[in-house]
């Protein structure tokens, strides 16, 4: 939900002519540039003190949004963590984000989730 407002705060609106809510909040247009997809691959980098000396580098993560905070910063969900601590902030210089690749779509078109979820058959 946040990324949806996050996104719609950025774009032109018929309510506001030639403006979009955040140029209009802030005086100045919003920069797009580190806009991406969402649901792509994100590589997040794992820092010399938690991974050991043939461990990778960089654990295969999902995009899911944006900080509240800043644009520096995006919301990742990293599955390999199995609490409800899943979903990290993580700064841009630390992720390398593929944005031709979307894992999380997989998840989605199983029929297993489907299935316990009540989606369909």
């Amino acid at each position: 939900m946040r990324t949806a407002v996050y996104l719609r705060n950025r774009s032109p609106t018929s309510a506001l002519k030639a403006m979009t809510p955040f140029e209009a909040w802030n005086g100045r247009k919003p920069s797009l540039e580190h806009v991406k997809p969402f649901g792509c691959l994100v590589y997040n980098h794992v820092p010399n003190e938690r991974r050991k000396k043939l461990e990778k580098k960089a654990k295969d993560c999902l995009f899911i949004g944006y900080s509240e905070t800043t644009n520096k910063v995006y919301r990742i969900f990293d599955s390999s963590r199995r609490s409800t601590n899943a979903f990290v902030d993580a700064a841009a210089r630390n992720v390398v984000i593929d944005e031709k690749v979307f894992p999380g779509f997989k998840l989605l078109g199983s029929t297993n989730l489907r299935a316990r979820c009540g989606c369909g058959a």
